[in-house]
């Protein structure tokens, strides 16, 4: 498929854009970054260096320095969304951002279901680099019912019925 030079900047920076802000991201944040290529084209750069002013921008935005989540009104308990999700885990198991598989569970709203979080622990623990000691953590899943526990002995994720009587 051929591309032009737009659209091929937009289509490289919606990938990288979604991948370093952990989550989908949406139009007016991508035309924030093509309006940098834009300019530089119209400058006089060539497609290179426009790419690499934009992909910079990206680098140095809030939105990848920081792990950000969408602030909430009032102090009530609430549903994070699942990219929320998805980054409170990775950062908790691996201290990384969140893979594909685990971005693309999070793009099609599977990873909140209990048996599909428990077997994305399960995965992210055998693979290198997971963490393993004594902790138990609620990941925020707004109904008070997923916990991720772990032991020396081993480590599994599993959910817990929250009973607000007890």
């Amino acid at each position: 498929e051929k591309l032009g030079a737009e659209d091929a900047a937009r289509k490289i920076l919606v990938h990288f854009t979604s991948f370093a802000f952990r989550r989908t991201v949406a139009d007016p944040e991508v035309e924030r970054f093509l309006g940098l290529f834009r300019k530089t084209v119209e400058g006089g750069g060539n497609f290179d260096q426009a790419m690499k002013l934009a992909l910079k921008a990206v680098l140095v935005s809030p939105r990848f320095l920081f792990r950000s989540e969408n602030d909430q009104p009032g102090n009530a308990p609430y549903r994070i969304d699942a990219f929320e999700l998805a980054s409170r885990l990775s950062y908790f198991l691996w201290a990384s951002m969140p893979d594909k598989p685990l971005l693309a569970l999070a793009a099609q709203g599977k990873l909140h279901e209990p048996d599909v979080l428990a077997a994305e622990v399960d995965r992210m623990l055998d693979m290198a680099g997971a963490k393993r000691g004594d902790y138990v953590i609620d990941l925020g899943s707004g109904d008070g019912r997923t916990v991720i526990s772990a032991a020396k002995r081993g480590i599994r994720a599993f959910v817990v019925e929250f009973n607000p009587k007890m």
